[in-house]
């Protein structure tokens, strides 16, 4: 097979470049040339930069592709866009930076997920708040349900830009999800209170659907907390 690996001179790709050329393959590698360059002097190397530095590999094809060192969505998007209809087949070798610093030992790979920050610094230094918005949304969703009090961060910025942009049905969702984030921990209180807010908006918009859903969770969060 003809093999580009992404990377290939350091820690993962290393082992996997030794491993194809053992078993007979023909492999390219595209690195940056800044570390351990002199390796596989029998292989072809193309210098570039995977991070809008692709332009070396247009027009080129392979029979797979193997991605040992992307860090970020943006970037590994960038290669696979390119790289879509120049090989059979593209395998992604994910980084244990997708977990948040400090994980526990044992944790498998449906533990938590770390928050991409670059999007939403992105959004703030252009002053793009319906962005930010979407961007605080995905956060807020991403954090549930390991981390609730950053969740709950998450949406109370979220709430505010959704006044600032008058954007009420973005607000009904961003309320309903604080709401089941307070009655989750026990603050029934002002879980309800949210839930009312989000009522009347969904009546100004409206709403059946999320009003209906509304009212099923008050009524739910009601019965189940009313003094026997």
């Amino acid at each position: 097979m003809k093999i580009l690996i992404i990377g290939g001179t350091r820690f993962v790709g290393r082992p996997i470049v030794e491993a194809a050329l053992a078993r007979g393959h023909t492999v390219t590698l595209f690195h940056r040339g800044q570390t351990n360059a002199e390796l596989f002097p029998q292989v072809e190397h193309i210098i570039g930069n995977r991070d809008g530095g692709l332009a070396p590999l247009a027009h080129r094809r392979w029979d797979a592709v193997i991605d040992t060192c992307g860090y970020v969505p943006r970037v590994v998007e960038q290669s696979a866009r390119l790289l879509r209809d120049a090989v059979e087949h593209y395998t992604f070798i994910s980084t244990i930076s997708v977990y948040p610093d400090g994980s526990p030992p044992g944790m498998d790979e449906d533990a938590p997920l770390a928050v991409l920050k670059e999007l939403e610094h992105a959004c703030r230094v252009s002053g793009d708040k319906a962005g930010l918005r979407d961007c605080l949304r995905q956060q807020a969703l991403t954090l549930l349900p390991h981390d609730e009090e950053r969740a709950l961060a998450e949406c109370k910025e979220w709430e505010r830009l959704c006044h600032e942009l008058g954007d009420n049905r973005s607000l009904q969702d961003c309320l309903h999800l604080q709401s089941m984030l307070l009655l989750a921990r026990g603050d029934n209180g002002a879980g309800l209170a949210l839930l009312k807010r989000q009522e009347s908006i969904c009546r100004d918009l409206g709403d059946r659907e999320a009003l209906q859903a509304s009212l099923r969770d008050q009524a739910f969060f009601m019965a189940l907390h009313r003094d026997p």
